[in-house]
């Protein structure tokens, strides 16, 4: 299956979201792929203290609205990562909309990054959600979880491929790079980690990286030859990769 990755920065929404996801909606067309993903808190950056970034999904200009919007223009499945309230409750959310439009799933972060004091804002995620496109199933991680190897070990319906979305400085660029091949051989699944792009309010720098490993921890090929931190990856179901067995079995 064909899936890609835009390493976008809030910066490229700032001006004309339209326009934007227009440009998105045309480069997701002709990559051909059936899932499109973009970075935790894409459209507003990582700043868990601005509760004013945090929206609802009725919000016309909100991000939801308007990432549902990207995959009806796009007709392929969309993964965003959305700053959004509900319920009076914060969230640090991956959110997936069918081409349809329609949201299917929501994964909420599960561990908030303290560092940042994102804890005093959000509400952790409890759920585990899985969905599925086409022949493949998916699970949902956002950045800080990538730490925590025991949420990669699922015991009941095993993803084919878990979909790590982040803001991961460049000054841990290669920590993110062996958690993701480390989280793929571990857990026996396919990963693909998709980090933000540019700079933040605070001088962070973020090196826009898309990478994907399969069950071996092999790096799958960036098959797109856009220039602008597209990627694209030809992802195959877990079981044919030869594992050592079931992760969790002798513990």
């Amino acid at each position: 299956m064909l899936i890609s990755g835009f390493s976008t920065s809030p910066e490229q929404f700032a001006e004309d979201q339209g326009a934007r996801l227009l440009e998105f909606s045309k480069a997701i067309s002709e990559s051909n792929c059936e899932v499109a993903l973009f970075p935790e808190t894409a459209i507003t950056g990582f700043y868990p203290e601005r509760e004013e970034l945090y929206f609802e999904r009725n919000v016309p200009e909100g991000p939801f609205i308007r990432f549902s919007q990207l995959a009806t223009a796009a007709g392929s499945s969309i993964v965003a990562g959305i700053a959004e309230v509900r319920n009076g409750f914060h969230f640090n959310s991956a959110v997936v909309f069918e081409p349809s439009g329609e949201c299917v799933t929501t994964y909420d972060k599960r561990h908030p990054f303290e560092l940042a004091g994102e804890g005093a804002v959000i509400t952790p995620g409890l759920q585990d959600p899985v969905f599925t496109v086409g022949s493949l199933i998916f699970s949902l991680r956002i950045c800080y979880d990538l730490r925590f190897p025991e949420d990669f070990h699922h015991k009941s319906d095993r993803p084919d491929v878990v979909i790590v979305l982040a803001n991961w400085p460049t000054s841990r660029s290669d920590h993110w790079e062996a958690l993701l091949r480390a989280r793929a051989i571990e857990g026996e699944v396919n990963i693909i980690g998709l980090n933000r792009s540019g700079i933040d309010d605070s001088g962070q720098t973020f090196d826009g990286s898309g990478l994907a490993y399969n069950p071996l921890g092999i790096r799958y090929e960036n098959l797109s030859s856009r220039p602008n931190g597209q990627f694209t990856w030809d992802v195959s179901p877990r079981n044919e990769f030869r594992t050592v067995g079931r992760v969790g079995t002798n513990k």
